[in-house]
């Protein structure tokens, strides 16, 4: 996790302006697609996880696919719920940090 934040955080903080909602939405609709994606690729999915088994064989897989489905139904939203999807993925909170910097 101290990766992921050291990542994004740097990411973000080179950021001149705010993301527009569409690029916001975009990129939800994005991650959201590609954890369903990769928790489905059987023959590579010891790249993240140990678990021996066919198909959702694993918490951690069920999960990917739980986060995923999450945020494509938050891509839905008229509004998307930004702190909301704090829990969903890490990189949601810089997108609320740039919101209270801006206004």
């Amino acid at each position: 996790m101290a990766f992921a934040n050291a990542l994004y955080g740097s990411y973000f903080a080179r950021t001149r302006r705010p993301f527009d909602s569409e690029y916001r939405r975009s990129l939800i609709i994005m991650h959201g697609w590609e954890l369903i994606n990769a928790a489905g690729w059987n023959q590579r999915q010891m790249l993240w996880c140990d678990c021996i088994g066919d198909g959702v064989r694993c918490a951690h897989i069920k999960d990917m696919i739980r986060k995923g489905g999450l945020l494509l139904r938050a891509a839905l939203e008229d509004e998307i719920d930004i702190e909301g999807l704090e829990e969903v993925v890490a990189w949601a909170r810089y997108f609320c940090a740039q919101e209270s910097e801006v206004g």
